[in-house]
């Protein structure tokens, strides 16, 4: 499985998608999907191999057009959110990400709501996951690639109303400051790229938290 695996993502990664792209060729990502999708339910807990799948379906997702995507999007969030909040590994996140970016300005466009409301509910899923996580263990104690995954997902597109809902626990805000972080004084490890994607649109508790970095300027 693996090395099948590998070989197809050694195929997809030089040849990256086709121009122009078959119609004919778009139920293929439904049928493939479902094969993935299958292996996830019976080796998600598994990380080489969860990690080798998510690489794979990295491939995938530059592959295939947006068009014929769009019969996965929902159950391929709703298994990385899932597999995500079973085992913590980041490469969930990243996959939730790769999406993101690539159907965010479709999510905004016309006819975009139920687009936008599927991105922002896995969003918001892994959030309350990462901030329940934080609630188990210090921001150190998490793999480095989880909060950067974190990070690297938020959606530029996304509106007020769901940057105000429970996108920003307190507890999240740790992400924004990388693992080492001190609450009695303010030594941060700010990672600085991250703080320039934040959103216009804050909730309160979390501008608290950047509020000692302005001081500091």
């Amino acid at each position: 499985m693996i090395d099948a695996l590998e070989q197809l993502d050694s195929l997809l990664t030089p040849i990256r998608t086709l121009q122009p792209f078959p119609t004919s060729c778009y139920p293929t990502a439904t049928a493939v999907y479902g094969i993935f999708d299958t292996l996830l339910q019976h080796h998600s807990k598994t990380y080489f191999i969860s990690d080798r799948l998510s690489s794979t379906i990295r491939r995938g997702l530059a592959f295939f057009p947006p068009e014929a995507l769009q019969p996965v999007l929902q159950p391929l969030m709703e298994r990385m959110a899932s597999c995500f909040d079973e085992t913590g590994f980041a490469c969930y996140l990243w996959i939730i990400g790769k999406v993101t970016s690539k159907f965010g300005e479709a999510a905004v466009g016309p006819g975009g709501d139920a687009l936008a409301g599927l991105l922002g509910g896995a969003f918001e899923k892994v959030t309350q996951v990462l901030a329940r996580r934080l609630g188990e263990k210090t921001a150190v104690e998490m793999p480095d690639g989880e909060y950067r995954s974190f990070l690297i997902m938020w959606p530029p597109w996304s509106s007020p109303s769901l940057c105000s809902s429970v996108l920003f626990p307190i507890h999240a805000a740790s992400f924004f400051f990388g693992p080492a972080i001190k609450h009695d004084s303010v030594v941060l490890d700010v990672d600085l790229e991250s703080l320039l994607r934040l959103p216009s649109q804050l909730r309160p508790d979390l501008s608290l938290c950047l509020a000692p970095l302005d001081r500091a300027n």
